[in-house]
């Protein structure tokens, strides 16, 4: 029985990874490994999850597993496999554990036991679990999230003033004193937090695809386990996908997801497009299945 250890890292041997290379975010993690325990249960392989070369190892419970001491030799030869290509570099594997970073999309229906597995796996530890405890007495019971997500530059404040128009015009439309504003956006935070109606918590922003700062990730964290105890969700964002930081979360804890487009034809347009190219790639993995 073959044994497939995804490693979470954000450097791999063959690729140029970091902030202006190739990066993934958690969500594009949860993806991909909700993708591979997909794969091993119908193939019958074990799947093992090792996250100690990722930052967000210091907050999730241990993962120490058999097969540990291997990949921290192998810390610097960790593959990155992308999209379309993962099955075929696990068939095609003469070796019985077989590690590796792989990106991939997953089917849409997720069973019980995967759900069960991946939350095993994004478990907090005592520590960070407190941590999250004193943020959520902070806010309202069955509190629900108003997600925005302005793109990966506005991290570093890169917007102009229609970006932040049309984004508080959003916030204005969908965001009450229930919700929460989760974003990727610090100037749109201190223009909603300055309001002093809806609830803003003072976290730092960053992408864990590529950060490392420990407050910072911690920080991020802190969101996504906020999120995964809200009642709702809504969304939006400039991409034309759902963003994977609170799509997922939405899949693995059940929480129901609306998504807003703030009127753009643009985004809808190029939403129908991204849509049809998953679906065409999520029946060909099927047809492999």
């Amino acid at each position: 029985m073959k044994t497939i250890i995804q490693v979470w890292t954000q450097e791999c041997v063959n690729v140029k990874t970091g902030k202006d290379n190739l990066y993934w975010g958690l969500g594009d993690m949860i993806r991909s490994t909700i993708f591979l325990h997909q794969l091993c249960l119908k193939k019958g392989y074990k799947l093992i999850v090792d996250h100690q070369l990722h930052p967000v190892s210091e907050f999730l419970v241990d993962a120490e597993h058999q097969f540990s001491e291997l990949i921290r030799a192998n810390e610097h030869n960790i593959q990155h496999v992308p999209r379309g290509k993962v099955i075929p570099f696990i068939e095609s594997s003469n070796e019985e554990v077989i590690f590796l970073f792989a990106t991939e999309f997953c089917l849409e229906k997720i069973s019980q036991e995967t759900k069960v597995f991946m939350k095993k796996l994004l478990t907090p530890n005592s520590t960070m679990s407190l941590i999250i405890d004193a943020y959520r007495q902070q806010l309202p019971l069955g509190y629900r999230i108003m997600h925005v997500r302005l793109g990966d530059s506005s991290m570093e404040n890169d917007l102009d003033d229609i970006q932040i128009k049309r984004s508080m015009k959003t916030v204005y439309k969908h965001l009450d004193q229930h919700s929460l504003l989760v974003s990727d956006s610090k100037i749109l935070k201190k223009k909603v937090e300055t309001m002093g109606l809806f609830n803003v918590l003072d976290l730092k922003i960053g992408h864990l695809g590529y950060c490392k700062d420990r407050s910072t990730v911690q920080d991020t964290l802190v969101e996504f386990f906020l999120i995964s105890g809200a009642t709702k969700i809504k969304t939006y964002t400039v991409y034309p996908w759902i963003s994977s930081f609170v799509y997922w979360i939405s899949k693995l804890y059940d929480i129901p997801l609306t998504s807003v487009f703030g009127g753009s034809l643009r985004l809808v347009f190029f939403r129908l497009f991204w849509n049809v190219q998953n679906k065409l790639h999520l029946i060909s993995i099927s047809s492999r299945l």
